[in-house]
């Protein structure tokens, strides 16, 4: 679909401030691209496109995502 396209491509923006990025639903109910952010200034809205393959890109607050390690003991 257009969306997982623009999700899959939008991925390669993840690193400085750019936490993840998904499939998620405007206000309004359409769906969109959702930009996790952990750095809102105008250097990373200057990043994102306000739409990306026919959807609206909505950027969301976030902490910073760290990786866990796994023990499987």
């Amino acid at each position: 679909s257009p969306l997982a396209a623009a999700v899959a491509e939008a991925s390669d923006w993840i690193g400085e401030g750019i936490e993840a990025v998904g499939e998620g639903r405007t206000e309004d109910g359409r769906p969109c691209l959702v930009v996790f952010v952990s750095t809102l200034d105008q250097a990373t809205r200057d990043r994102v496109p306000a739409t990306m393959h026919g959807h609206p890109v909505v950027l969301s607050a976030t902490d910073t995502i760290r990786t866990q390690d796994v023990r499987r003991d």
